[in-house]
């Protein structure tokens, strides 16, 4: 697994990703599994909770890489005054 791995940089902010890669090489090219966590935009991250640690451990079995990634959440994007 490769943790916090950057791929974009929003207003000197790294949003980052973690890839977690199959034990055991069952493709030439693997397929993708591309988790993006709830909140509405307000809350969450990419750390995953028990549930979804079963849904990626199950992918990973079957040769699928996962990804789960941060976004930039509102509350840190939104004007302080409005505009």
């Amino acid at each position: 697994m490769l943790r916090d791995v950057g791929y974009k940089t929003v207003a000197q902010t790294k949003m980052l990703m973690d890839i977690y890669y199959p034990a055991e090489h069952k493709h030439d090219r693997a397929p993708v599994f591309y988790y993006t966590h709830g909140g509405g935009w307000y809350v969450g991250s990419k750390e995953l909770d028990d549930t979804q640690q079963k849904i990626f451990s199950g992918l990973l079995q079957h040769g699928v890489v996962c990804v789960s990634i941060n976004y930039r959440l509102v509350s840190a994007s939104m004007p302080e005054h409005p505009v």
